[in-house]
């Protein structure tokens, strides 16, 4: 069992506090993107730096909203040079944060396009070899899955519950599950984690 060792708020968050948490949290964000594109930039970029990188931005967001973890179940091996897909409901918007912090290996996640159009971030995710996915557009989608499996020789993070359908949409969250299953197709015992 792995745990974060934070002090949790216990009431309610004041509004100076959640705006200190949304600057916080931009500034953060930030600041490990310029880290990554100088490296880049000078060629020192590395998947190990990277993976450095992700668990300190992590920890770092989940210390600024004081964040308590607990992780129960058998965390998989990540070195056993299989291939893992980590499904995640994204029923906050920590579920990111808590997944690098609280799992071990090498971890890329398949993220949608739009935030590649974000300053820093996108630049820096695309150095980091962050694999995108155009979910509006079908066929496109499965070609950068198809794209996203030749680039996954790591565990990749799959955020399902971004697509949750609107007012008289279907469950895009089914197709797009199934899809993505399909291209992964290889004997693979199930491991249940459960982080909270």
């Amino acid at each position: 069992m792995i745990r974060l060792k934070m002090n949790p708020l216990t009431e309610s968050a004041t509004l100076l506090r959640r705006a200190g948490v949304v600057l916080g949290s931009v500034g953060l964000t930030a600041l490990f993107s310029l880290l990554v594109l100088l490296r880049a930039l000078f060629g020192r970029l590395n998947r190990p730096i990277v993976d450095q990188y992700c668990r300190e931005w992590s920890a770092s967001l989940l210390r600024l909203v004081r964040a308590s973890l607990t992780v129960r179940g058998q965390v998989p091996d990540f070195g056993d040079g299989r291939r893992y897909i980590i499904m995640c409901t994204h029923a906050s918007h920590y579920d990111i944060p808590v997944t690098f912090v609280s799992l071990p290996g090498s971890i890329r996640m398949l993220a949608k396009k739009e935030l590649f159009s974000i300053p820093l971030l996108g630049q820096a995710m695309r150095a980091a070899e962050f694999p995108s996915v155009d979910r509006s557009n079908r066929q496109r989608a499965v070609r950068d899955l198809e794209k996203a499996r030749g680039l996954c020789l790591w565990p990749c993070v799959a955020f399902i519950g971004c697509c949750r359908p609107g007012p008289g949409k279907s469950t895009l969250a089914n197709r797009w599950t199934s899809g993505w299953v399909s291209l992964w197709r290889r004997p693979a015992r199930p491991r249940p984690t459960w982080m909270r």
